[in-house]
């Protein structure tokens, strides 16, 4: 439930932040870049028009390495105000 529901959050996210603001603010394309230089050189001009009408598969998994219940906020250390 908790893997399904990250997904569905990710997915909405990606689709508004495609078809809204057609704008690849995750960096897709950087990585695009780096792995395929002269191919990017090709499109780099047109890449947030390809960005924004691209299929992309979200895949979550999720690996629970310890379960409880968190006392104090994560990131507090103790002693601290």
């Amino acid at each position: 439930m908790f893997t399904r529901d990250k997904k569905n959050k990710l997915e909405d996210t990606l689709l508004k932040v495609q078809k809204e603001f057609e704008t690849d603010i995750f960096g897709f394309g950087s990585v695009f870049h780096r792995k395929h230089p002269e191919e990017w050189h090709q499109i780099e001009d047109n890449w947030n028009e390809i960005f924004s009408k691209a299929n992309i598969k979200v895949d979550v998994k999720t690996n629970v390495i310890r379960t409880g219940l968190i006392n104090e906020p994560i990131g507090r250390i103790k002693g601290g105000k």
